[in-house]
C-alpha cells in the first residue's frame, strides 16, 4: 500500500467520491501541521492527470498569485494563458483551457493567503459562484491553521462555507496505522513511538531514523537545528498573536496540572482568567479536555493534543537550563521517565479506545457504542468506557500497563469500579475488556471462557 494511504483509506475515499460527483465540488481538508495532509493530496493529484497542485507561500497574495499564474501556465502548456492575470482571470482560463473533462483545483496551505489577505477568502467566494460553480471543476483548499481555516472556510460565518461540499479533518494516524507505517522492527515498538509522536507521520518517521525512541527525541528535539526542536512553538504561534500566557498555561498542563483548579493554582491566576486561553487551545486542537463518559460535566481534564509538545512544555521548558548548559543527559532522563509514568500509559489508553471502538463496528455486541472514553468519579476511575445510545449496556476496558499478564485480581478491581459507574449511569448491563501487552493468565482465561460478558485483547 502506497504510504500516503495508510491509515487514510476513508479521507481518500471521500476525495474520490467528490470528484466523481456530478457538476462541481469544494473540498476543505484541515489538519495539524505534518498530518498528512499534503501526502494525500499529492497522491490524489497523482491519480487524476487533470490536477493543478499549488503549494501558497507564506508570501503576500500578489506574489502567490505570481506563482499561481505560472503554474496555470505550466498546467495549460501555455505559458502566456494567464500572463499578468488576475486570481478571477487566471481561474478562468483554467477551466476554460479544460472544458472536455473535470478539471481539480488544490491549493494546499490555503490558509497562508488569506492570513496576509483578508479579502482573499471572499475573492474566492466570489469565483466559485461566477466562474467554477457551473464548470465541473474541484477545487480542494487545504490548511494547517485550525483558527484560519474556520475564518476562512470551516465556520459557518466563513466566506467559503456555504459553497463547501465536503470537510476532510486529516487527524494523527491511529495506533494500527502507525504499527504499519513503522514497519519491521521498529514495529514491535510501536506504543513508545506512538506515545512520543502521537501518529504524526512525519514525527514518526523521523525518530525512527534512530536506534531508540530516547535517542531520537534527544536529537531531532533537543538539538538546536534539529528537526523538531521548534515545533511546539511554530504549532502555537500558527494559532495565537501573543503566545505569552498561552506557554505559561500550557506548561502547567504539561507538568501535571490537568484540571482548571490546579492549573489555578499552579499560576496562581483566578480560574475566570484562564477559561478564554483553555477554550482558544482546545479550538486551535492544541490541548483537549476529556470529561468522563457519557459526556458533559464539570469533572474536565486537560491535556496537550501533540506529544512533543507535552515532552517540550512539560520537561524541557520548566527545564530550559539544562539544554542551554548542554546537559542533554539530563534533560533525557526527566523525559523518560514522563514516558514511562505518564504518556506512554496515555497512549496505551488512547489504542484501547481505538480497538473497542473497531469491536464495536465489527459486532462484538449486540449494541453499538455511541460514546467512549474514560470515567472516573473522587474514588475510581476506569481506563475505557464505552456507552451506547439506549444508556443501557456499559463496556468497561482495564487498560492499565502491569508488566505482567493479568489475572483474576484485575478483572475484580475493573468489576468493582464498573459497578459504581454502571450505578451512577443506571446501566442495566455490563460488560468487561480486559486489553494486555503481556497476555493473561489461566486463570482468567479460564473465567473469561465462562462468561460472555468477559473479553481478553492481548494489545500489543
Amino acid at each position: 500500500m502506497p504510504e500516503a494511504l495508510v491509515g487514510r483509506r476513508k479521507e481518500m475515499l471521500i476525495l474520490e467520491n467528490q470528484f466523481r460527483s456530478e457538476g462541481s465540488s469544494l473540498v476543505a481538508v484541515t489538519g495539524r501541521r505534518h498530518s498528512g495532509k499534503t501526502a494525500l493530496l499529492t497522491y490524489f493529484a497523482s491519480r487524476h492527470p487533470n490536477t493543478l497542485y499549488f503549494p501558497a507561500r507564506e508570501e503576500p497574495a500578489s506574489r502567490n498569485l505570481a506563482y499561481f499564474r505560472r503554474a496555470a501556465g505550466e498546467f495549460l502548456n501555455d505559458p502566456s494563458a494567464a500572463a499578468d492575470a488576475d486570481w478571477n482571470r487566471t481561474f478562468r482560463a483554467l477551466v476554460g483551457g479544460r472544458r472536455s473533462q473535470k478539471v481539480v483545483v488544490i491549493i494546499d496551505d490555503f490558509d497562508r493567503i488569506g492570513r496576509k489577505d483578508p479579502s482573499f477568502p471572499p475573492l474566492v467566494r466570489y469565483i466559485w459562484d461566477t466562474v467554477l460553480r457551473n464548470s465541473r471543476t474541484m477545487l480542494v483548499l487545504s490548511g494547517s491553521s485550525f483558527a484560519e481555516m474556520d475564518r476562512q472556510v470551516t465556520d459557518y460565518d466563513a466566506p467559503l462555507f456555504a459553497a463547501m461540499t465536503a470537510r476532510i479533518d486529516v487527524r494523527p494516524l491511529a495506533y494500527e496505522a502507525c504499527r504499519e507505517l513503522l514497519g519491521g522492527e521498529k514495529a514491535g515498538n510501536a506504543l513508545e513511538y506512538y506515545a512520543a509522536a502521537g501518529g504524526i507521520p512525519l514525527f514518526l518517521k523521523r525518530l525512527a531514523l534512530h536506534q531508540s525512541v530516547s535517542e531520537g527525541i534527544s536529537e531531532e528535539l533537543l538539538v538546536p537545528g534539529g528537526s523538531l526542536c521548534r515545533e511546539p512553538m511554530e504549532v502555537l504561534r500558527a494559532e495565537v498573536a501573543d503566545p505569552g500566557v498561552y506557554v505559561s498555561v500550557m506548561t502547567s498542563i504539561a507538568t501535571g496540572h490537568r484540571r482548571l483548579l490546579d492549573i489555578s493554582e499552579d499560576l496562581g491566576v483566578p480560574q475566570t482568567g484562564l477559561t478564554s486561553y483553555l477554550a482558544n487551545l482546545v479550538s486551535a486542537g492544541i490541548a483537549e479536555r476529556e470529561v468522563p463518559v457519557p459526556g458533559g460535566g464539570k469533572k474536565g481534564r486537560y491535556c496537550l493534543s501533540d506529544p512533543l509538545s507535552e515532552i517540550w512544555f512539560g520537561c524541557v521548558n520548566p527545564n530550559l537550563a539544562l539544554l542551554e548548559t548542554g546537559r542533554r543527559s539530563a534533560l533525557t532522563a526527566l523525559i523518560s521517565a514522563k514516558m514511562r509514568d505518564d504518556m506512554v500509559p496515555r497512549a496505551y489508553r488512547r489504542a484501547c479506545t481505538e480497538r473497542l471502538w473497531d469491536m464495536s463496528s465489527s459486532g462484538a455486541w449486540n449494541f453499538a457504542l455511541t460514546e467512549a472514553g474514560g470515567w472516573w468519579d473522587r474514588e475510581a476511575e476506569i481506563g475505557v468506557c464505552g456507552y451506547d445510545a439506549s444508556g443501557r449496556n456499559l463496556v468497561a476496558g482495564d487498560c492499565s500497563l502491569r508488566g505482567r499478564p493479568k489475572g483474576l485480581q484485575d478483572l475484580e478491581e475493573l468489576e468493582a469500579a464498573s459497578e459504581r459507574a454502571a450505578r451512577q449511569l443506571r446501566a442495566g448491563a455490563v460488560y468487561w475488556v480486559m486489553f494486555s501487552p503481556d497476555g493473561f493468565d489461566r486463570e482468567l482465561e479460564a473465567r473469561a471462557a465462562s462468561d460472555q460478558r468477559i473479553r481478553l485483547v492481548p494489545l500489543e
